[in-house]
C-alpha cells in the first residue's frame, strides 16, 4: 500500500492478511496462504498452522498428518494432545489422565493400565498389569507367588504397609500386619498369647551364643536332668521325687519318701520291696513290685507255684487245683476220681463212646461211634441235641424241630434254638427267622446285622431334604448336582446340569453371574458405576446397570490416593435401593487424588470362588476442589444470609412501591434475582463465599410459593435427572415441575386483576353520580394491529345528549382506587412483564426438558416434551413481537390504548430512536442465548461461560453506544446491574480456566469471589436506594399536601 526508498521497500500492505517481513516485503500472515487466482491471502484450514495452496505444511497443535494423507491434518488420537508431525507419533499426552510420553507413544505409568481412554490403577499387589486391574504381568515384590497372572502372598508371609510380601519371623507360622504379629504357631507345644508364640509349661526356648532365641521349644527335661519347669537360664522346679543340689541340678533322690523315681523300683514298706528294690520273685511295675504266678518261686500270697498255667495239674493260678472230675483232692493231688473216670497221672480221664459226657473235652457222648445220629466222635452234629441224666450218662439224641436251627436245647420240655444258620436269627419264639435283605447275618432282630450286605445297606442315614443321597459305592452321603438343593459341597444348584446359564454342570458359579441363595436364582453380575450428584466431590451415587438391590450399601469402603484416613470422612446412606455417599475433606482435592470405591454385594449373593472377593472396585478421577476452612464457611454463610435478607426486603417494600408508583424498581430487583438464580448453573467451581449466595438464590426467598411435587419422583419408572448443578438446586428437568413458579406468577397477576376489578366496581357502586353533557364527536384516525393509517375524514359534528357518570371517591381511598384503575388498564402489559421477568425460568424449563429425554418413551414425559415445544412458539412470538414493537411508528407507540397494553417493551425508552427501541429485543436475545449456552455447553465450561459473556456483551455495547432511556437515572439503574452481570460472567470465565489449568492461587480466586458478591450487592442496593428515595419523596409530597390542607382549613375557620 505504501513504500519508501524504492518500490520494493514496503511500509504497509494492501491485503490485511499480509504482514511485513524483515526484507520489507508483504507476505501472507501465519495461518494464511497466497491464492494466485485471486491474488490475495486465504485462511488455511482450521487444523493447519502453515499451508500453501494445495497442502498443509505444518499442523496446529492437536492435529497431525498420516502417511496415507500427508496433505491434510487429522485430529490426534486421545490421549495424545500434540502430534504435529505424524498422528501415529505423539509429542504431548494428557497428563490429567495420568498418561506420559515414552517412545512417542502415550503410556500409562507402572501400576496402571489403559482402559476407556484413561489410566486405571492396577491391583495393589501388581507391579504391572494388562487390560484389567487384576491381570498381573509382574508383582511388586519377589516374595509374591505369580500364578495364572495373579500375585498371591503365600502362607507364612504378610503384606506390609508398602504392600510388599514379607516373610514372617520365627516362631510365627503365619502373621499379619508385621513380621512378629503371629496368627498361628508351628506346633502344638507353642501357644498364641497376645499374638506372640510362647512355649507351654515344661518347655522353653534356647538362647544361642549370639543372644538370639531359637524359635523351637525344648522340653525342660531334655535341657536340665529331671527338670519339670525351667527357663532358658536354669531349672526352676524338679520333677516329683528329685531334689536340687548346690548347683541347682535335680539329681538327689530320697528312698522312703513315698515317691518312686527313676533309680527306685519301689518304696520300702510295700510287699516285696527292700531298700527301694524288688526282692527275688518280685518284678517291678509302675506302682512298685508285684509277684508273677508261674515263675516257679513261691512268695507271699501264693499257695503254690508249679512254673506253669496248666489247669487241673495240681496248681493253677498259684492255688491248689485238681482235675474237675476228681472226687477227692489233697494239696493239688487227686486221690480218687468221680464215678466213670479213671485216675491216670493225677488226671481223671473219660473215654469217648462210653456214654458218659466229659464236658471238659466232649460235646456229646452217645455210647457209639455211628454218624448222623446226632453225636459222632463225641462232637454234636448240626441240627441235633442230646440229653443226659444228673451224672452225665447218655439218654437220647433228637433232631431240632426248626430245620434252620443249628444248635438247640430242651428247656422245660420245650425246644429252644440257640444258634441258627447264617441269614437267620433267633426270634422271641426261640425259632429261626429270616434276616433283612441288608444283612448277611443278624441277631435279635431282622435289621440288627452282624455283617451287612453293602450292595443294599446304607452305612449312614442321608438327609435327602438337605440334598444328600447315599452312594453305595463310596459308602457315604453325597450331594447330587441338579436337584435344586444347594449343599456345602456346591456353590449353586439350578435344577439342571447345563453350562453357561450361571451354574455349570458341577454346580459351581460361572464367571459374570451372581447367585441369590435366598431365591435359588441367578442374575447377571451388574456393572457398577459411581456417579457424582453434585458439581463438587462431596456426594456420589452408586448405580448398577441392573439388580441394584444386590448392592450392600453399608459395607461400601473407599480410599483416596495420597490421603491419610484422617484427612477425609465418608458416610453411606441407604434409602430403598438408592446408595448415596457423602464425602468431606480436610485438604484440597486434586485430580491426581484418585478415589477408590469398593462396592460389595449383599451376603446372600455368591460369586465364583476364584473371583477376587464379593466386590467391585470403581475408580473416580475427582475434580479439583479447594479446601474450605471453617472461617471461610462462616463467611460464605454470612454473605448468603445477607443476600437472602436483601431479597426478602422486597416483600416489605412492594406495597409502598405499589402506592407511590415505584413498582418498576421491584421488577428490576426481581430481574436481578432471576439472574442470580441462574448463575449457579454455570459449570465452574465457585469459591465458598459466593457459591452459597448463588446456591440459596431462589424465588422462595421472596415469597414461598406452593408447588405440586407429584411427578418425576425417584420411585417413578420414568424418573430422570438433569446435570449435577441443576440437581443441587432442586431444579427438575420435567417441564411441568419447572414451569410451576411461572404459572403462579401469572396466576397472581390474574388474581390481582380480579381484586382490583371487584374493588373498583364496589367503590363506583357506592360513590356514583350522574350528570348530562352535550358532546361533539370527532374521528381523527384509526389504528390497525401493526401500522397506522392516518385517514383524512370529513369532520362531522353533531350535538349529542349524553349521560356521564362521575365518581366522588373519598380522598382516603382515592390512591387505592387510582392504582386499581391503572392496574386494570395495564393488565396486558403486566402479564407480558411477568413473562419477561420469568423469561430465564421459562427458557430454562424448555431447554432442560428438550435436552433431557432419557425416558422419553413414557407418556408423561412425552406430554411434557410436547408442552415444552409448544412453549417455544410462545417465546418466539414474544421475541418477534418485541422486534415488531421496536420498528413501530412513534405515534402508535404514544397512543394511550396501545401504550397501556404494550408499554412494557419500551417503557422509559426513547421512542424516537430506533437503536433505543431495540433494547428490549436485545435483552430477550441475551437471556435466550445465556440459558441455551448454560444447558447445551454444560460439559464445556470454558465455551459455556464464553458464549454467555458474548450474549451479555451485546447488551452492554448497546448501552455504551448511547443512552436509550428518557432519563439519565433510568440509564444508571440499567447500566450498572448489566455491567455487574457482565463482570460476574467475566470472572466465571476465569474460574473455568482455573478449573482446567490452575493458573492462580486459591487465595486470589477467593478474592474474586468477593468481587462477585460486591457486584450483587451493588446491583440490588442501587435499586433499593432509588426505591427508598421514591418512597420518601412521595411521602414528603403527601405530607406537604396534608399540611396545606390543614392550613387552608384553619384559614377558613378564621
Amino acid at each position: 500500500m505504501t513504500c519508501s526508498n524504492n518500490i520494493d521497500h514496503c511500509d504497509s500492505c494492501v491485503d490485511i492478511n499480509k504482514e511485513i517481513n524483515g526484507l520489507h516485503q508483504c507476505i501472507c500472515k501465519q495461518g494464511y496462504y497466497f491464492d494466485p487466482n485471486y491474488t490475495v491471502c486465504q485462511l488455511c484450514d482450521s487444523s493447519c498452522a502453515i499451508c500453501n495452496i494445495d497442502r498443509c505444511l505444518i499442523c496446529k497443535k492437536g492435529y497431525g498428518k498420516t502417511t496415507e494423507s500427508p496433505t491434510y491434518c487429522l485430529p490426534c488420537e486421545y490421549p495424545c494432545l500434540d502430534c504435529q508431525e505424524n498422528v501415529d507419533f505423539c509429542n504431548e499426552c494428557d497428563r490429567i489422565s495420568l498418561f506420559y510420553l515414552e517412545s512417542e507413544k502415550c503410556q500409562c505409568p507402572d501400576g496402571y493400565y489403559s482402559t476407556n481412554q484413561q489410566c486405571s490403577k492396577c491391583s495393589n499387589e501388581c507391579e504391572k498389569c494388562f487390560h484389567t486391574s487384576d491381570y498381573c504381568l509382574s508383582c511388586i515384590d519377589h516374595n509374591y507367588q505369580f500364578f495364572q497372572n495373579t500375585c498371591v502372598c503365600p502362607f507364612g508371609y504378610y503384606i506390609d504397609t508398602a504392600l510388599n510380601c514379607q516373610l514372617c519371623q520365627q516362631p510365627c507360622e503365619s502373621c499379619q500386619f508385621n513380621y512378629d504379629f503371629c496368627l498361628s504357631c508351628p506346633d502344638s507345644i507353642q501357644i498364641l498369647i497376645d499374638n506372640r508364640c510362647q512355649c507351654v509349661n515344661g518347655y522353653t526356648y534356647i538362647i544361642t551364643t549370639n543372644q538370639e532365641s531359637n524359635s523351637s521349644c525344648y522340653q525342660c527335661s531334655d535341657i536340665y536332668q529331671n527338670c519339670l519347669e525351667c527357663n532358658s537360664i536354669q531349672c526352676n522346679k524338679c520333677q516329683q521325687g528329685y531334689y536340687q543340689n548346690e548347683l541347682q541340678e535335680c539329681i538327689i533322690t530320697i528312698c522312703g519318701d513315698q515317691i518312686k523315681v527313676q533309680n527306685e523300683q519301689c518304696e520300702d514298706g510295700d510287699d516285696g520291696c527292700l531298700d527301694c528294690q524288688c526282692e527275688l520273685g518280685w518284678l517291678q511295675n509302675l506302682t512298685g513290685c508285684f509277684s508273677t504266678c508261674g515263675d516257679g518261686i513261691q512268695v507271699k500270697g501264693e499257695q503254690c507255684d508249679d512254673a506253669n498255667d496248666i489247669q487241673y495239674d495240681g496248681c493253677y493260678e498259684c492255688k491248689y487245683d485238681c482235675n474237675q472230675n476228681c472226687g477227692q483232692c489233697n494239696q493239688g493231688l487227686c486221690e480218687q476220681c468221680k464215678q466213670g473216670y479213671l485216675l491216670e497221672d493225677n488226671q481223671c480221664i473219660a473215654t469217648c463212646g462210653d456214654g458218659i459226657l466229659d464236658t471238659s473235652k466232649e460235646q456229646c457222648d452217645d455210647n457209639n461211634d455211628l454218624p448222623r445220629d446226632g453225636c459222632y466222635n463225641c462232637f454234636l452234629e448240626e441240627g441235633f441235641f442230646c440229653q443226659y441224666n444228673e451224672v452225665f450218662q447218655f439218654k437220647s439224641c433228637e433232631r431240632c424241630l426248626d430245620v434252620k436251627c443249628i444248635t438247640c436245647i430242651l428247656q422245660n420240655q420245650i425246644q429252644i434254638c440257640q444258634k441258627c444258620q447264617e441269614g437267620y436269627f433267633i426270634d422271641q419264639q426261640h425259632s429261626c427267622s429270616l434276616c433283612d435283605k441288608i444283612c448277611i447275618d443278624c441277631i435279635i432282630t431282622s435289621k440288627n446285622c452282624i455283617t451287612f450286605d453293602y450292595e443294599v445297606y446304607q452305612l449312614k442315614e442321608c438327609n435327602q431334604s438337605e440334598g444328600f443321597y447315599y452312594n453305595f459305592t463310596l459308602k457315604d452321603c453325597e450331594s447330587v448336582c441338579g436337584d435344586g438343593i444347594v449343599t456345602n459341597q456346591e456353590q449353586c444348584d439350578d435344577y439342571n446340569n447345563l453350562n453357561y446359564d450361571g451354574c455349570n454342570s458341577e454346580c459351581q458359579i460361572e464367571t459374570g453371574f451372581l447367585f441369590d441363595v435366598e431365591s435359588n436364582s441367578f442374575i447377571n453380575e451388574p456393572q457398577i458405576q459411581v456417579e457424582i450428584n453434585q458439581s463438587h466431590n462431596n456426594k456420589y451415587s452408586i448405580l448398577a446397570d441392573q439388580s441394584q438391590e444386590s448392592i450392600n450399601c453399608t459395607a461400601t469402603e473407599l480410599s483416596i490416593e495420597k490421603f491419610n484416613q484422617t484427612e477425609y470422612n465418608f458416610s453411606v446412606i441407604e434409602t430403598g435401593d438408592n446408595c448415596e455417599i457423602n464425602m468431606s475433606y480436610s485438604k484440597t482435592v486434586e485430580p491426581t487424588n484418585l478415589i477408590h470405591i469398593f462396592v460389595k454385594y449383599k451376603g446372600h449373593y455368591r460369586k465364583r470362588i476364584l473371583d477376587d472377593g464379593f466386590q467391585q472396585e470403581v475408580i473416580i478421577v475427582p475434580a479439583r476442589q479447594v479446601y474450605v476452612s471453617q472461617e471461610q464457611k462462616e463467611q460464605g454463610e454470612k454473605m448468603a444470609t445477607a443476600s437472602k435478607a436483601m431479597s426478602s426486603s422486597i416483600v416489605a417494600f412492594a406495597p409502598l412501591a405499589l402506592l407511590v408508583g415505584g413498582f418498576k424498581f421491584i421488577w428490576a430487583i426481581l430481574d436481578i434475582l432471576s439472574w442470580m438464580n441462574n448463575f449457579y448453573f454455570l459449570n465452574v467451581n465457585y469459591p465458598e463465599n459466593v457459591r452459597l449466595i448463588f446456591q440459596q438464590a431462589e424465588w422462595s426467598n421472596v415469597i414461598n410459593f406452593p408447588s405440586i411435587n407429584l411427578l418425576n419422583q425417584p420411585s417413578d419408572d420414568y424418573y430422570f435427572q438433569a446435570q449435577p448443578k441443576f440437581t443441587e438446586k432442586g431444579v427438575d428437568p420435567l417441564f411441568f415441575n419447572n414451569i410451576q413458579i411461572v404459572l403462579i406468577f401469572l396466576f397472581q397477576v390474574l388474581v390481582t386483576k380480579l381484586i382490583c376489578l371487584t374493588f373498583r366496581k364496589t367503590l363506583q357502586k357506592y360513590y356514583k353520580k350522574v350528570i348530562v353533557l352535550n358532546q361533539k364527536k370527532k374521528t381523527i384516525f384509526q389504528l390497525s394491529d401493526y401500522h397506522i393509517d392516518i385517514q383524512k375524514q370529513d369532520e362531522k359534528q353533531e350535538e349529542q345528549r349524553l349521560e356521564t357518570h362521575i365518581y366522588q371517591i373519598p380522598n382516603i381511598l382515592l390512591p387505592f382506587y387510582s392504582q386499581c384503575t391503572l392496574f386494570e388498564s395495564t393488565f396486558i402489559t403486566n402479564l407480558i412483564k411477568t413473562i419477561q421477568l420469568s423469561y430465564l425460568d421459562i427458557t430454562l424449563a424448555i431447554v432442560l426438558q428438550i435436552t433431557n429425554q432419557q425416558t422419553a418413551d413414557n407418556l408423561i414425559v412425552k406430554v411434557n416434551v410436547g408442552m415444552a415445544l409448544s412453549s417455544i412458539v410462545i417465546l418466539f412470538y414474544l421475541v418477534r413481537f418485541s422486534y415488531s414493537i421496536s420498528t413501530s411508528h412513534q405515534l402508535k407507540l404514544n397512543y394511550q390504548h396501545f401504550y397501556q397494553r404494550y408499554s412494557c417493551f419500551y417503557e422509559d425508552l426513547k421512542t424516537d430512536s430506533k437503536i433505543a427501541m431495540i433494547y428490549s429485543f436485545v435483552n430477550l436475545i441475551r437471556k435466550t442465548i445465556f440459558i441455551v449456552a448454560t444447558v447445551l455447553l454444560y460439559h464445556f465450561p470454558i465455551f459455556q461461560t464464553s458464549v454467555c459473556f458474548l450474549s451479555c456483551l451485546l447488551n452492554i455495547m448497546l448501552l455504551m453506544k448511547g443512552n436509550p432511556f428518557i432519563s439519565k437515572r433510568q440509564y444508571i439503574l440499567n447500566f450498572i446491574p448489566d455491567l455487574c452481570i457482565l463482570l460476574i460472567i467475566v470472572i466465571t470465565i476465569i474460574f473455568a480456566f482455573q478449573d482446567r489449568f490452575q493458573m492462580f492461587g486459591d487465595s486470589k480466586i477467593y478474592i474474586l469471589g468477593w468481587v462477585i458478591a460486591l457486584c450483587i450487592y451493588i446491583s440490588i442496593l442501587l435499586q433499593l436506594l432509588f426505591l427508598l428515595k421514591e418512597i420518601l419523596v412521595s411521602m414528603w409530597d403527601k405530607f406537604k399536601n396534608l399540611a396545606n390542607f390543614i392550613k387552608n382549613k384553619l384559614n377558613c375557620v378564621q
